[in-house]
């Protein structure tokens, strides 16, 4: 059984003058981190893979996630591929993951984000704001089998 976790970055600022890739998280997007992250640790399987994008509030993000973790063992990557990656290039992504890790986070950014869950719940109406996070799983064995049609909306967690 694999187990991914799709995530939102949290709020990122809107009156930045810089490059969008190095907005960074606003205050109340740091604090949705604490308020999300008990939910977010029930779902955390021993040794998951952290993936995020190259962005600045994606890492910060993450890094704020790491910063409540306790003796869990993670392991990250940061990726140019997810910096405003499109629902199928997630696919992609997700089937090219080695088959030995068993449980995925991906933070990223919408839409592609919010185009994949729509499509595993089969609800183009969902919504999936800032700091929000839906566990999938899936029966597979390696992740290059992973599709849609395979795999089940767990839970999704709305950030407040």
């Amino acid at each position: 059984m694999k187990s991914l976790i799709l995530m939102r970055h949290a709020k990122a600022k809107t009156d930045f003058t810089g490059l969008d890739i190095d907005r960074p998280l606003t205050k109340s997007g740091k604090a949705s981190i604490v308020d999300l992250f008990p939910k977010l640790n029930s779902f955390l399987q021993e040794s998951p893979h952290f993936y995020a994008s190259i962005s600045v509030r994606t890492k910060q993000t993450m890094a704020a996630i790491f910063q409540e973790l306790n003796a869990v063992q993670v392991q990250l990557s940061i990726e140019t591929n997810l910096y405003h990656a499109s629902c199928d290039e997630i696919l992609s992504f997700i089937q090219s993951i080695d088959s030995h890790i068993n449980q995925v986070i991906i933070i990223g950014h919408n839409p592609g984000l919010h185009e994949f869950v729509a499509h595993c719940m089969q609800d183009d109406s969902i919504a999936f704001p800032p700091a929000s996070f839906c566990v999938i799983q899936s029966p597979v064995k390696h992740w290059h089998d992973f599709a849609v049609e395979n795999s089940k909306v767990a839970f999704l967690y709305h950030s407040k």
